[in-house]
């Protein structure tokens, strides 16, 4: 009897230390999503930046949440993206209107291939000039990763 007193409790500790050492080894290797976003001060403006098919790169993409009506006129006159003051360019913009005006279709990519250390716990700031019916506007947007 006093075997079993003290090996039932020395098989539940270490059933608890298995699962808990199980449970540690998962963790490293679920694939965590990174993804960082946000509004422009306007509120007409949003982006994010999220991880590609390769893990290691990031996309960023910009959409408009401005009215309808507004939208038809718009037109993307520059745009910066800043992390921590280093510079990007725009790499790729696809448009469904020829006359380079935005519409809610619109796939508009920057930042491709920035690497997740090229981000990672950095201030991320887009700024977005852009015009309607001839007046220019500027749109500020800092990212939050979520």
């Amino acid at each position: 009897m006093n075997n079993n007193k003290v090996t039932v409790p020395i098989i539940v500790f270490l059933t608890i230390c298995i699962i808990f050492v199980l449970i540690l080894l998962s963790i490293k290797f679920i694939p965590i999503s990174d993804k960082w976003s946000g509004t422009s001060n306007d509120k007409k403006w949003s982006f994010t930046i999220q991880e590609t098919d390769r893990k290691d790169y990031h996309i960023g993409k910009l959409y408009w949440k401005g009215s309808k009506k507004e939208e038809q006129h718009i037109n993307i006159v520059s745009f910066t993206s800043k992390i921590d003051n280093k510079v990007y360019d725009v790499i790729e913009r696809e448009s469904n209107d020829e006359g380079g005006n935005i519409t809610d279709k619109d796939e508009m990519t920057y930042m491709e291939g920035i690497q997740k250390e090229e981000i990672n716990g950095k201030s991320i700031k887009i700024i977005i000039k852009w015009s309607d019916n001839n007046i220019e506007h500027e749109s500020h947007i800092t990212l939050k990763k979520e």
